[in-house]
């Protein structure tokens, strides 16, 4: 005991040591926010220092205007940047180096030299280095990485882009240290389809010089109403109808006076501020006037029938403002060949998205007809419906009339106007069901215990509703999170890692931690919001609790609630590979060691996965040691403590506990085609199967693609739910397009989810949502280039159709290792994408009939039991469920082994003191 108790004091001090040297190194290379960031905003906040900026090419240039850490001021505009490199490599790039005689001219002349900078403004020697990308849309979360002076004044200019001339944007935040977290992009983006273009309607005018009565181009409005009274008339809200690219005028926009938002984009001075009551806002940089066209409200475009499923309604906007005309003069047809379109701005948009509601506002939305050359798509745009003084906050009017049902979802409105309406409604959207992941896992499992005349009830908790199967015995309820006054839903930590992590490192305990204290986020939500639903829970009386192991806090605490009132026993439920801190809590006997990470780190380096190296085990110890610290120390404690405080548990809550005291676990884990895990009585495999699922009807687009028959051969691609390509690097989709030109003969569907593809190759379909099984079920169907997600390995399996993986989070770099190394399926590394490894490897695929039998062999493998997977998890979780004195006999005493035992400490003393 003495002995372990001087081991343990060690490794905490080891551990505090590394924590202390690890956040001073972060202090030293992020630096401290100015305290004055007031002052500092103030002094330039005036029309004056704009006068100082001068462009001298015909680039997008970017300011950065701010503070170094000895409080000198400084500017810097730049235009150099390099694609193949990550942001994170130019930090220091700005750094002025030279004698102290040096006057600040030569050194300004040499780092305009060397690093191509247009034009640079300093008050003395800067220390603070910056670098942004200025052709890209800005990724906010960016300037907190990179500028020390974070909550300065940021200014955008876009200089020559006549189509769409961006405002001057001016960011300031008294109120906090919060930065708007959204990407930024100055044009709409098209979600998963081409922009539609009708040229039949539109043939373009000839003569569009004409009064304001019958303002705009003649052949756009004669597809309208003729009652457009002009852009500053606010007694009706009607369209504006422009000339077009064929119209005769086009070339000439300046003269043309149905140009509308052409002339009106003059580089308008626009705040974007932190307000205490209403979060962020939009001020007027300047005096504004009525009928002053603000600015574009620049979003996502998605098709209503595949509209992304956590849009936000306070950021979206419905493009069928002429819908009923439009139905009327093309017939019944042209929501079929059309379809309507949402705006949403939710993660993507431009300084639009930030205006608050009022019910008095001095903005109005006037939406505009000619842009696209469709009559089913308009562009939409904020006008002053006032005069308003600089410095006032710009509002538009989100609702018209107010919901009188006493059940319409209500929100309290904070505008403050006289007439106010008190409550702002909030249409009930349709219910929405998540991807299939986790639930994916659980559904299977309980449908079987249902049919065996157990009652089942999956519960909850998370931003999206489940669909709801409403049968006798097996019903799904969701408790819905959103986020409130006090609480983000997802956590703004949360939301920045995964963001940065999706594409450009790879996934550690470090993130898993942050989802961890995301669903502790989510817990206290619950609690604030929806008391009602976890007294319904904990009031009522189960028999027994079955927990999904890896991301349920909340599920957490009510099983420890449950046991506390009623005595209830649970069993964990093992959604993904069996992960090694439940593994080690069990007494599992499973050498962490012994087979791939579960995140995939490590891998960084382009052929850094061969695990019977040295190096690649020191790299698993180091995984391991962080999980010790970052999961079971520090977010023990943290939800421990937070949980505390709630003062709903009579005991102090204990994840730990939970892992220990669980009578089994049920892996949904194939136990028989990968590497080799522990297995005993209380370990029940019921992962090797294939679920007979209901065949459902293709989408008309995907059903006349595969029912072609000059189409001989599909190749499908899709990356799960969560996967996106809005912040993927370019050589990702220029690698998917030399793909796609050398395989022209072949074509492509492909589950896509990110902005507008321009030139796609004629052979390659994108569809932002596609019933996965029945492509993988069609013979047409010859490769599945995938993330490697779990759920989605054994679809492919089930319907044998090789795969090609390319895994970009969580354990998908696991299973990728696993099935190159046991079933000989390649894997390609996010890291290092090209086009001919691409080639290179989906040739091999297509052409290689061994590894189509090797995928039916390893599904007969996969299958090959006496009783049926699901058959067998079904009977043995029963025998628990009705014999809990089973427990007596299989728990192990090595669930009492102490942290420094998992990690060898013994035999590493031993080693030492021998040698």
């Amino acid at each position: 005991d003495y002995l372990n108790g001087i081991l343990q004091l060690l490794f905490f001090c080891t551990i505090i040591i590394l924590i202390i040297i690890f956040c001073k190194i972060i202090y030293t290379i992020m630096g401290h926010k100015s305290k004055e960031s007031t002052e500092c905003f103030k002094e330039y906040y005036d029309d004056s220092f704009l006068r100082h900026f001068r462009i001298v090419n015909e680039s997008n240039v970017m300011f950065i205007i701010g503070k170094s850490e000895n409080g000198k001021k400084f500017l810097v505009m730049t235009n150099n940047y390099n694609d193949s490199k990550p942001m994170r490599d130019y930090i220091g790039v700005f750094n002025v180096n030279g004698s102290p005689s040096e006057s600040m001219a030569l050194k300004i002349k040499r780092l305009e030299e060397r690093h191509n900078i247009i034009y640079a403004l300093y008050e003395q020697n800067p220390k603070i280095p910056v670098r942004m990308n200025p052709f890209a849309p800005v990724n906010w979360r960016d300037l907190k990485v990179l500028v020390r002076c974070m909550y300065l004044t940021f200014v955008y200019y876009q200089t020559t882009n006549r189509n769409f001339r961006g405002n001057k944007l001016f960011l300031v935040n008294y109120v906090d240290e919060e930065f708007p977290y959204f990407v930024y992009e100055n044009r709409c983006l098209f979600a998963g389809f081409q922009e539609p273009k009708n040229a039949k309607y539109f043939e373009g005018c000839k003569n569009c010089q004409s009064t304001s009565r019958n303002y705009g181009c003649s052949e756009v409005k004669k597809w309208f109403e003729d009652t457009f009274e002009g852009l500053t008339d606010d007694k009706q809200d009607l369209p504006i109808f422009e000339c077009f690219s064929k119209c005769s005028c086009f070339k000439k926009k300046e003269i043309c006076k149905s140009r509308v938002s052409y002339h009106n984009r003059d580089n308008i001075p626009l705040v974007i501020f932190k307000t205490t009551q209403k979060g962020w806002a939009l001020g007027a940089g300047k005096d504004m006037k009525a009928g002053e066209l603000i600015t574009e409200y620049v979003g996502v475009i998605f098709e209503h029938t595949q509209v992304r499923k956590n849009a936000d309604a306070t950021f979206a906007f419905d493009m069928d403002y002429m819908r009923l005309e439009l139905e009327g003069k093309f017939g019944p047809n042209l929501k079929k060949t059309n379809g309507f379109y949402l705006l949403d701005s939710r993660r993507i948009g431009n300084e639009s998205r930030f205006a608050n509601h009022s019910c008095s506002p001095n903005m109005k939305i006037v939406v505009s007809y000619g842009v696209y050359k469709t009559p089913t798509f308009h562009k939409v745009f904020y006008v002053m419906k006032q005069d308003v003084p600089i410095g006032s906050e710009l509002t538009v009017k989100y609702f018209h009339n107010p919901i009188n049902d006493p059940n319409g979802k209500k929100l309290k409105c904070k505008c403050g106007s006289d007439n106010c309406m008190i409550t702002l409604p909030i249409n009930k959207s349709k219910k929405n069901e998540s991807s299939y992941s986790h639930i994916g896992s659980i559904t299977p499992i309980a449908k079987e215990l249902s049919k065996n005349n157990i009652n089942v009830t999956i519960i909850s908790t998370n931003g999206y509703e489940y669909k709801n199967p409403n049968k006798t015995n097996f019903r799904i309820l969701t408790n819905v999170v959103k986020s409130t006054k006090t609480r983000q839903y997802p956590s703004k930590e949360f939301l920045e890692r995964s963001t940065n992590y999706m594409w450009f490192q790879y996934y550690s305990s470090l993130i898993i931690k942050d989802n961890f204290k995301n669903q502790v986020n989510s817990l206290g939500i619950t609690f604030e919001e929806n008391q009602k639903f976890i007294n319904d829970i904990i009031n009522q009386k189960w028999d027994y609790v079955l927990i999904d192991e890896l991301i349920t806090v909340f599920g957490n605490v009510i099983v420890q609630k449950l046991y506390e009132n009623q005595n209830i026993r649970h069993g964990m439920f093992a959604t993904a590979r069996q992960w090694d801190l439940q593994s080690r809590a069990r007494a599992m006997g499973q050498s962490y060691a012994g087979r791939p990470s579960f995140f995939g780190d490590g891998i960084e380096n382009e052929n850094d996965n061969d695990l019977t190296t040295l190096n690649y085990g020191f790299k698993i110890l180091k995984e391991k040691i962080y999980e010790f610290v970052f999961i079971e120390w520090l977010f023990e404690k943290y939800a421990r403590d937070f949980v505390d405080s709630l003062k709903f548990l009579n005991n102090e809550y204990s994840q730990y506990w939970i892992y220990k005291n669980a009578d089994f676990s049920l892996r949904d884990y194939p136990d028989k085609i990968f590497y080799p895990t522990t297995t005993a009585v209380d370990v029940i495999e019921g992962g090797s199967h294939c679920i007979e699922s209901k065949e459902e009807i293709l989408n008309e687009e995907t059903k006349k693609i595969l029912d072609d028959p000059m189409v001989k051969n599909v190749i499908y691609m899709a990356f799960g739910g969560t996967v996106d390509f809005y912040n993927a690097p370019k050589n990702v989709i220029n690698s998917f397009f030399e793909m796609f030109n050398y395989f022209n003969e072949t074509t492509f569907i492909w589950s896509y989810k990110g902005p507008e593809i321009k030139n796609l190759p004629s052979n390659v379909n994108i569809f932002p949502w596609i019933q996965q099984g029945e492509v993988l079920k069609h013979l047409k169907t010859k490769l599945f280039i995938s993330h490697g997600g779990l759920k989605s390995f054994k679809e492919s399996l089930c319907n044998e159709v090789p795969m090609l993986f390319l895994p970009v989070f969580a354990e998908q770099f696991h299973n990728a290792i696993s099935a190159k190394n046991y079933i000989g399926l390649p894997f390609i590394n996010k890291f290092y994408i090209n086009g001919s490894e691409l080639k290179k490897l989906i040739s091999k695929l297509l052409n290689n009939s061994s590894y189509h039998e090797k995928i039916k062999m390893t599904k007969l493998i996969m299958n090959d039991r006496i009783i049926p997977a699901l058959q067998e998890s079904t009977w043995k979780i029963k025998q628990f469920i009705t014999k809990p004195y089973l427990t007596k006999f299989t728990k192990r005493s090595g669930i009492e082994n102490s942290w420094y035992e998992y990690f060898y400490f013994y035999e590493l003393l031993t080693f030492l003191i021998t040698f």
